[in-house]
């Protein structure tokens, strides 16, 4: 039986910040943070286009931007998301514990501002694993899907 005080945690790099999510976060070295991330487990599954955005940000590991992630996204599915729905989910995602991010240096091929880079979370890895296992158990046993003859 599991302790009624217990909190689940996440220790993530210093530079990325979560408390500006809502996370409580106490430094454990100068390295690391950790943070208590609640009990965010959900009898929802992920949508389609969340699983979509959650894959192109680990396919793309430490170069997922808005602009990598939509051309993933785009090569992936063949179909373009406009920006700004993109960004409303990217942040959606990052509230709900599935997503990382924090900000690169800044370059000077963009004018000195920097990217924002987003990370998977273990609860965002989690996620995918239920939603692909969810997945399989419906479809198993499907070779062939077509119109049935009359």
């Amino acid at each position: 039986m599991q302790n009624s005080n217990y909190m689940p945690q996440v220790m993530v790099k210093k530079g990325l910040i979560l408390s500006e999510f809502g996370f409580e976060g106490n430094l454990f070295d100068n390295n690391y943070v950790v943070y208590n991330i609640g009990d965010s487990m959900s009898t929802k599954f992920i949508s389609r286009s969340e699983e979509f955005l959650l894959l192109a940000v680990w396919r793309l590991k430490e170069n997922a931007y808005g602009v990598t992630i939509r051309n993933q996204i785009k090569e992936a599915t063949g179909k373009t998301w406009a920006y700004g729905a993109l960004f409303v989910m990217l942040r959606r995602l990052e509230k709900k514990g599935y997503l990382f991010s924090h900000f690169a240096d800044p370059s000077s091929q963009r004018g000195g501002k920097s990217k924002r880079i987003f990370q998977l979370s273990p609860q965002g890895v989690k996620a995918l694993k239920e939603v692909r296992q969810a997945q399989e158990s419906v479809w198993s046993g499907i070779e062939d899907l077509s119109v049935p003859q009359e």
